[in-house]
């Protein structure tokens, strides 16, 4: 809702692209991912819960390197990459700044 709220149009959600983007802009071939903090490993808010330690860890660690790769392989494709922490939506502020960050990458010389 934030897109539209702010009038940035042109995107689609989950294109069929490495990693499937949350938000993609086909014309700026634009990717935004919007990382789960626990899901993807957070330093400021995800944790590693108490029973099963071994195998969160890996987990979070194998999505991690997944993430990696996914963006080595979109920016082969000339896919520009922005990643954002589920936490940065919930502060209006950060929200603002992500969505600069967006604006000022649609904008970027191709």
């Amino acid at each position: 809702m934030a897109l539209v709220r702010s009038g940035i149009n042109g995107w689609v959600t989950h294109a069929n692209l490495p990693g499937k983007p949350d938000i993609y802009f086909p014309n700026e071939k634009l990717a935004v991912f919007l990382d789960g903090c626990f899901w993807h490993g957070c330093s400021r808010c995800g944790h590693i819960p108490k029973t099963n330690t071994l195998f969160w860890e890996t987990k979070i660690k194998r999505n991690r390197q997944r993430d990696q790769k996914n963006v080595r392989l979109l920016r082969g494709q000339g896919v520009f990459v922005i990643r954002a922490w589920e936490h940065s939506l919930q502060e209006a502020r950060d929200l603002v700044l992500l969505l600069n960050r967006i604006t000022r990458a649609m904008r970027r010389p191709k």
